[in-house]
């Protein structure tokens, strides 16, 4: 899954021109953001919630979920966000900075006080240090919630720490978030963000590639131009889906027990492994039909 992340500073001049490309993104999400990608002066909050209820009630966004990132809770903007997404009807929203089970319960009462339906999901950004060392209770705050977004950008200046390209040194919090995910059922994404220079395609693969490792669901960027790369990374290629099908077939033809396929060892563990990556591709539309070869 990718998910395009759009910010609208442009949105001045340009509003909708600016949302239009959300639309048309190669992507299974896209996020509007109202909150850091925004001035912080009530004129600017005010045109960025303008764009995005005449962007929701105006363009055509297929099959894809649109998110909308909120300002934080007890900022002067927070409750007119609120109401602007009650008109826009985003699938979920995203609340800023979330920092304490606290805060996202008070979210949440926020909405109900508010009208908003049952059915309106929050995507939780894991996004400060408070956040990562309180992820658990933080999840299990409301029943709204299904999934969790680490903010691999708040959460370095949170630390003190210093942008890299290389998200070796996230591997704890990265791993916290998903494992917290898992535990709960919730499904999770992280950002493949390139703070070096944004044209560097091989980098954003490189920074997908570790998210997909790490068994996240996908990726948000912040370029059109990022799309295609991720998606290619998230998506199941040819050869795995064959030898996804050929473990499978394997296994069951040993009766559930363990084998040797093409040097590997085959059990059911990889087996299982072997169809997620089926559920996968199948979810995508892909070809599971091919007859396995021994």
């Amino acid at each position: 899954m990718s998910c395009f992340y759009s910010n609208y500073r442009r949105a001045f001049r340009q509003r909708l021109e600016r949302a239009a490309p959300l639309q048309v993104a190669a992507t299974h999400a896209c996020r509007a953001d109202m909150e850091d990608a925004f001035v912080y002066t009530d004129q600017a909050k005010a045109r960025a919630r303008q764009t995005v209820v005449e962007a929701m009630q105006s363009l055509d966004f297929g099959h894809k979920e649109v998110i909308v990132r909120v300002n934080e809770l007890g900022s002067p903007w927070f409750d007119d966000d609120l109401r602007a997404c009650l008109q826009a009807r985003p699938h979920a929203i995203v609340p800023a900075k979330t920092r304490t089970e606290d805060d996202l319960r008070a979210v949440d009462q926020r909405l109900d006080e508010l009208g908003m339906p049952d059915d309106q999901r929050l995507w939780v950004g894991i996004e400060t240090a408070s956040a990562v060392l309180r992820c658990w209770q933080i999840a299990s705050a409301s029943p709204r919630v299904e999934l969790l977004r680490f903010g691999l950008g708040d959460y370095t200046v949170t630390m003190h720490g210093q942008f890299s390209d290389d998200n070796q040194h996230l591997l704890v919090p990265l791993t916290l978030v998903l494992a917290t995910a898992r535990a709960l059922g919730l499904e999770a994404t992280a950002a493949a963000v390139v703070f070096s220079d944004f044209r560097n395609l091989d980098l954003v693969r490189q920074q997908a590639a570790l998210m997909r490792r790490l068994a996240y669901d996908g990726a948000t960027v912040i370029h059109p131009a990022h799309v295609e790369p991720v998606n290619d990374v998230f998506t199941p290629s040819s050869d795995e889906v064959a030898g996804a099908l050929r473990q499978e077939a394997a296994l069951e033809q040993s009766g559930d027990a363990p084998l040797v396929l093409d040097g590997q060892l085959v059990e059911m563990v990889s087996v299982k492994l072997a169809r997620r990556t089926l559920a996968i591709a199948r979810k995508l539309g892909l070809s599971t039909d091919a007859a396995p070869t021994t």
